[in-house]
């Protein structure tokens, strides 16, 4: 007979309870066991590895006509993406710190200088995906002593946009000098105000298209000579040729162009209120018009005139047989390029961050596609037209766009051979204080063109004759970018 033990209620409630607390801790202790299993247990993801470029820190100097805000913009990214700073700086350069942004026709005299460090040829070669071969015909303004330097960053474009309203099939929008000109002495309308300080470039850009026709195709077998690209000076007699017919036609359209523009700098209210009917404007300005919604809708957009005659070799005035006009770049003249001193404390970092910002795919997406900065192509990919979606960025509409885009292929057209390139000389001081001088007379005072020209070509031999003619014939060839 087996015994039974009974417990008395209350050791039964104590039984009970002795037992759920047993349970409770075993629970806990098995939850601890769990996470110090965890915590001690190695993770299988690794570390990010720092960038090479981790907490560096470089200046970065904006001497040239690029918005340091904008670029500073683009600093932040490249900063937050390798953890490193650059100091965007403005003023002045004496390259021997960081890099810069500088006016093209300072390269010369930083070279010279011994301050900068040659392009990487990582970058220049044939098989680089920077595609150096496609840059558009600034490249010799990149060259100095047979050597690249700088990297192209912008150029200034120059179109022209009229009231829709203005004109009409019977009252066509002028496409040449000649007929703008025409419009305008004519009192058919007004230009928009242009400044004074546009006077040089667009002296030069104007005399680019009666100078020569623009050469696309060379023949095969032909000598190139430093001829073909001959603009300021005769690169053989080292003389200037600024007293040839092409300068003197310039000189005669700029002071129809200043004496028939609005006095005033106030480009939009003078489009707004029709008292221009038409301008002359960079990308820059195209953006601050397309701002404004009223304006945006009232223009059309067109390249920059171009000349209906050339001159040849012997000054006589040939007619343009090929095509409606002549449009022979000039540039150089405007923009920046970008350089990287001997000095730099992180050159690799410093062509790093400048080629995030001018090979083919990022140029067009943070460059072409910021209508804030205005900049102009540099490479054939900017006129393709699969890169339409940057020029969207101006918010204009579709035709508008297409106005654009045409716009600027025809003012800069690709695969022209002998564009003319802004003068890089030790004293492009004194030879350009010698022209603004000049043409500002001449423009006031509605001077005779040619005698205007002899004389800035008088002063110019003048100023050139003490430098010995071997060390001239050296400077104009670097000029030249051969």
């Amino acid at each position: 007979m087996r015994n039974f033990q009974f417990l008395h209620p209350k050791n039964l409630i104590l039984h009970r309870q002795t037992q759920f607390t047993m349970v409770i801790r075993q629970i806990l202790c098995l939850t601890v066991l769990i996470f110090t299993a965890c915590g001690e247990r190695p993770t299988t993801l690794d570390p990010k590895t720092p960038s090479k470029f981790h907490e560096i820190s470089m200046n970065c100097y904006v001497v040239g006509d690029f918005d340091p805000e904008l670029l500073r913009q683009f600093a932040e990214s490249w900063q937050a993406q390798h953890r490193a700073k650059i100091q965007v700086k403005t003023g002045p350069w004496d390259g021997k710190d960081g890099f810069a942004l500088i006016n093209p026709a300072t390269l010369g005299q930083f070279v010279d200088q011994n301050c900068l460090i040659p392009v990487p040829g990582t970058l220049t070669g044939f098989s680089s995906n920077y595609r150096w071969d496609e840059i558009l015909y600034s490249r010799q303004i990149l060259r100095w002593n047979d050597q690249d330097f700088a990297l192209p960053f912008s150029t200034r474009c120059l179109l022209m946009v009229y009231r829709k309203d203005a004109f009409s099939k019977e009252n066509a929008v002028p496409e040449t000098w000649e007929q703008l000109v025409s419009y305008l002495k004519n009192n058919s309308g007004k230009l928009a105000h242009l400044p004074v300080a546009w006077q040089q470039w667009l002296f030069y850009q104007i005399a680019a298209d009666y100078d020569a026709s623009a050469v696309t195709q060379i023949a095969p077998g032909a000598t190139i000579t430093d001829e073909f690209f001959a603009f300021h000076f005769d690169p053989k007699t080292t003389q200037n040729r600024l007293d040839r017919p092409a300068f003197a036609e310039s000189v005669s359209v700029l002071q129809a162009l200043y004496k028939n523009s609005a006095a005033e700098n106030a480009l939009l209210s003078q489009l707004k209120d029709k008292t221009a009917t038409c301008a002359l404007v960079t990308l820059k300005e195209l953006g601050e018009i397309a701002n404004d919604p009223e304006l945006r809708e009232a223009i059309g957009i067109i390249a920059r005139p171009g000349a209906e005659s050339t001159f040849s070799p012997q000054n006589q005035r040939l007619p343009v047989l090929t095509s409606k006009m002549n449009r022979l770049p000039y540039v150089g003249d405007g923009g920046v390029i970008a350089v990287v001193s001997k000095n730099c404390s992180h050159p690799e970092a410093a062509w790093d961050f400048l080629t995030s910002l001018t090979s083919p795919a990022e140029s067009i997406q943070k460059l072409i596609a910021n209508p804030r900065g205005g900049v102009g192509p540099t490479r054939a990919v900017h006129l393709d037209p699969r890169s339409r979606d940057a020029w969207l960025s101006y918010m204009l509409n579709s035709e508008q766009t297409e106005q654009l885009m045409r716009a600027v292929k025809d003012s800069y057209p690709a695969g022209v051979q002998n564009a003319k390139k802004v003068l890089r000389l030790p004293i492009n001081d004194e030879l350009g204080a010698i022209l603004q001088q000049e043409l500002q007379r001449a423009i006031k005072e509605q001077s005779p063109a040619p005698e205007a020209v002899k004389k800035i070509s008088e002063s110019w031999k003048q100023k050139m004759a003490p430098i010995p003619l071997p060390d001239r014939l050296l400077m104009l060839s670097k000029n030249l970018g051969l």
